[in-house]
């Protein structure tokens, strides 16, 4: 090759053995056979400078062979050089070996040209007629071949129908309309395309002996298991191909891929490894290499070197390669995250791509989004416009354009562009993300949950049916299926979704925020209900559980997405499961143990589970701030700070760290509220509860800062922080500037509960404990806060009124209104806090029959029974517990015992 190492050669470390196809001994036909197979891989692959730069080392070798010089032919059209092709194929319409085939392919080449000629097309068109009349069924086979290459699947499947049917057991002829029938798509399809396939094998080795020859059909074989879901078998047919044909990379290509579908990472590892060994710039063992750093392991570094060296590969092996440059791009754009080293990486993919074809619209929408993705908005903003101008129709580019209008904080003016490509979409079809630009949009604009939640629930649906189709098609790569999944889209779409989750206040908070969801197929079921427009209160509570269906999702596609297992440990640490969330973030830290997100957020996690975890918390911000100094300036760590300090009951520090946090989120007047002054936070909420609308913050939800984004309720959580530092230090006047903010702030919103039972706890500091009780009464029994409320309320009550009766009817609303497990724990904690224990077991006993395996219920009975007196009883209960979990874990078991030693 003029470029480098020739493109058929032996593994890497092989002087001798079997040689590659073209110095094939035991016959020409066999040679042709398995150079075919191999162009024909390529093809399928995407490697069009491979298969000329294959063609031109065979016909140096061999001479002007017409099936290669037809090869040729098709990979300079593919390169989009149309002009050559047509001049090279033209040559062949005499040579009754490939006279069809080359009709087949002119008249695709013809329809690529840039200046189409209508006569000559003609003429083609009448030649391939009588041609196709007068073909031997070899010859019809070939021309099906390079139909199914075209994506011409009808005419493929028509040929080689006509193929078999004159020929019978010919193993070209089986073999071409195998992979016609594989180009129909679905399982049926698959099946027919396997019985070709084992029958094409068979008539090899029947001729040649087992395990020879039929490579083209043996990759036939393992794509149509692959698409049956037998992965195993596909794999072991790839392994033969590989074992008896070490010159054939692609089939070692084919099974990394496999492997990615599979979510084999290890397996993806081996197979890039083994392309690299035979060359370091093999272009599918650098993409493989890529896939697994990104998706597998998390390694931003890995595979943002990677995918430098993918770039000098493709320079290498494919220049001008646009439409495979874009096929590797996209899905790694997808799975970047917020990686700006891998985007920026992403980012020289595109432009690379966009230099080969600058008339690309795709290519110009790709590189929008990913300087969208990097912030760089008005570049994103030129590349959507280009793109746009190239194709009208472009749904990226207008998606593009509008996104970055949200961006910006321009919800009139992305209204507007939504209302007007309405129409277009009516006949370019609907897409996920103008359903979830037009979510973003009601929920921004209009404040409307329900809209919000219908059309992302619309967004789900779409892009669940898109997915799925993706996956079933045999034809669909691997890379394609990714970018079909748009892990980023994914992710965009939960956090919208959990914008509706209520922070867990363990007394029958939101269950809609609930862990578990129902997997893909529950979650689709959820979001086809609210998409058919019933907006109800279940349909937004049941928002935040499809919202962590989807993360986990992501996660298990893509385990090494450090960003999805982050928002995924924040979705767990807001429906109050601290323990799934220091899992998911325990992950991430096993892949990168400098992500200071990560540790900002384990902070959180041990700050929810209690004054003990008090000292993990410290150490987690400690090395938070050790791996990103940056970290100081973020609202989210002086917000955990803030938590911390109060913790310790430093209130000085707690006061000086959330007012910090407040001056961050650009709210200079609540910060100076605080110190005495007036005024509402600018970077809050309007009176309308929807964002004031920085370029910064429009789209907080989406575009996350670098340590992690605010929600809502941790906004008025800072507010509500910094009034309770200031009373407890007796510093009333300051608290009650604060929560006067925080009440014009958080007016209108779910939120403004959060800030009446601060509230009333600041009344009750001023001496009022009635006016404090008749506050917090006056909380929605519908509000996710109403739980806490009641807390807060029948704390009053017991301390400055001494009155039991209400204390206790206070647990006894909020479990008559949520019937959850935590509610009745709680019922029971407030029966032994007034020395009521056969009242605390029976409520505990009905929190055991609503979670009967749940070893810390257990053992909470226990401790009840034993604070009876009751011991033997206590130990009976043990007893049966013990044996009921005897099948659970060795670790329940282990803690039951220490619950009862105790």
């Amino acid at each position: 090759s003029a470029r480098g190492r020739p493109l058929l050669v032996l593994p890497a470390g092989r002087t001798s053995g079997l040689p590659h196809p073209s110095e094939q001994t035991q016959g020409a036909s066999t040679m042709a056979a398995d150079v075919a197979a191999l162009l024909a891989s390529y093809a399928r692959l995407g490697l069009f400078k491979h298969i000329s730069t294959v063609c031109s080392e065979v016909i140096a070798k061999r001479g002007n062979d017409p099936v290669i010089v037809l090869w040729s032919a098709f990979g300079s059209a593919m390169e989009g050089n149309a002009a050559a092709a047509i001049r090279q194929a033209d040559t062949l319409r005499t040579k009754r070996q490939v006279a069809l085939a080359s009709l087949v392919c002119l008249e695709a080449f013809h329809r690529r040209a840039s200046m189409v000629d209508r006569a000559a097309l003609e003429s083609v068109n009448s030649d391939m007629r009588s041609a196709e009349r007068e073909a031997s069924p070899k010859q019809l086979a070939l021309a099906a071949t390079f139909a199914v290459h075209l994506r011409q699947w009808d005419r493929a499947l028509g040929l080689a129908d006509a193929a078999v049917t004159a020929a019978g057991d010919d193993p070209d002829c089986l073999t071409a309309n195998g992979w016609a029938e594989l180009g129909s798509g679905g399982a049926e399809a698959a099946e027919a395309a396997l019985a070709l396939l084992d029958r094409a094998i068979a008539s090899v080795e029947a001729a040649a002996g087992a395990g020879s020859g039929a490579v083209d059909a043996r990759m036939g074989k393992a794509v149509a298991l692959r698409s049956l879901g037998r992965h195993s078998e596909a794999l072991d047919a790839l392994n033969d191909v590989v074992a008896v044909n070490r010159w054939m990379l692609p089939a070692i290509a084919e099974r990394g891929r496999l492997h990615a579908r599979q979510g084999d990472w290890e397996g993806v590892g081996e197979a890039s490894a083994a392309l690299l060994a035979s060359d370091p710039l093999d272009v599918e063992g650098q993409m493989l290499a890529c896939l697994k750093a990104l998706a597998g392991d998390g390694d931003a570094a890995s595979a943002s070197m990677s995918m430098r060296q993918l770039l000098a590969a493709v320079a290498k092996h494919e220049p001008g390669n646009a439409s495979l440059i874009l096929h590797y791009a996209r899905p790694l754009a997808r799975l970047a995250g917020d990686s700006r080293p891998v985007l920026d990486a992403a980012l020289k993919l595109t432009r690379s791509a966009m230099e080969a074809d600058p008339r690309n619209a795709q290519a110009l929408a790709e590189t929008g989004s990913i300087q969208a993705q990097l912030g760089d908005l008005d570049a994103a903003t030129e590349s959507f416009t280009a793109a746009a101008r190239l194709d009208d129709t472009c749904v990226e580019a207008v998606a593009g354009l509008i996104w970055c209008q949200l961006a910006a904080g321009r919800w009139e003016d992305a209204g507007a562009q939504l209302e007007m490509f309405g129409m277009v979409q009516e006949t370019v079809g609907r897409s996920a993300h103008m359903a979830l630009l037009d979510a973003i949009v009601a929920w921004r604009r209009s404040a409307d949950p329900y809209a919000h939640v219908a059309y992302l629930a619309e967004a789900r649906t779409i892009h669940a049916r898109e997915w799925r189709k993706a996956r079933a098609d045999p034809s669909v790569s691997v890379y394609e299926a990714l970018t079909a999944l748009d892990p980023t889209l994914m992710l965009r779409i939960a956090r919208e979704l959990l914008i509706h989750a209520r922070s867990s206040d363990g007394s029958g908070g939101d269950d809609g925020a609930a862990d578990g969801g129902g997997g893909a197929e529950g979650d689709e079921e959820a979001a086809a209900e609210a998409a058919s427009g019933a907006g109800s209160d279940a349909s937004i509570r049941r928002a935040a559980s499809v919202g962590l269906a989807i993360l986990k999702e992501v996660a298990s596609v893509a385990p090494g997405m450090s960003e999805a297992r982050l928002l995924l440990a924040r979705a767990h640490l807001r429906a109050g499961n601290a323990d799934e969330a220091s899992r998911a973030l325990v992950d991430v830290l096993a892949a990168d143990s400098g992500n200071a997100p990560a540790h900002l957020l384990m902070a959180q996690v041990a700050l929810a589970q209690g004054l003990r975890h008090l000292p993990t918390a410290k150490a987690s911000l400690e090395q938070a701030l050790a791996h990103n100094l940056r970290a100081h300036a973020s609202p989210v760590y002086q917000l955990v700070a803030a938590r911390v300090a109060y913790a310790e009951r430093k209130y000085a520090d707690a006061a000086r760290a959330a007012q910090l946090a407040i001056k961050a989120l650009g709210a200079g007047a609540g910060a100076g509220s605080a110190s005495g002054g007036g005024g509402a936070a600018a970077g809050g909420r309007s009176g309308g509860g929807r964002p004031r609308g920085t370029a910064e913050g429009a789209l907080a939800t989406v575009s996350a800062g670098p340590m992690g984004d605010l929600t809502d309720s941790d906004r008025v959580r800072l507010y509500v922080l910094l009034a309770e530092s200031h009373t407890a230090r007796d510093q009333l006047k300051e608290a009650t500037a604060v929560i006067d903010d925080a009440t014009s702030i958080f007016a209108g919103t779910p939120e403004e509960v959060d800030v009446l039972i601060a509230h009333a706890r600041l009344t009750l500091a001023k001496g009022s404990a009635e006016a404090a009780v008749r506050m917090l009464g006056g909380v929605p029994t519908d509000s996710p806060a109403f739980g806490r409320a009641q807390r807060v309320k029948a704390d009053i009550l017991l301390k400055h009124r001494r009155d039991r009766r209400a204390f206790i009817q206070c647990f006894r609303e909020v479990v008559e209104r949520r019937p959850t497990t935590a509610a009745r724990v709680a019922l029971s904690e407030a029966y032994m806090r007034i020395s009521m224990p056969e009242e605390a077991v029976a409520a505990l006993q009905d929190a055991l029959d609503d979670a009967p395996d749940d070893g810390a219920l257990v053992r909470r009975m226990g401790r009840a029974l034993v604070r009876m007196h009751d011991f033997d009883r206590a130990a009976r209960y043990y007893d049966e517990a013990l044996r009921r979990l005897e099948a659970g874990s060795a670790g329940s078991a282990t803690s039951l015992d220490a619950g009862l030693i105790a």
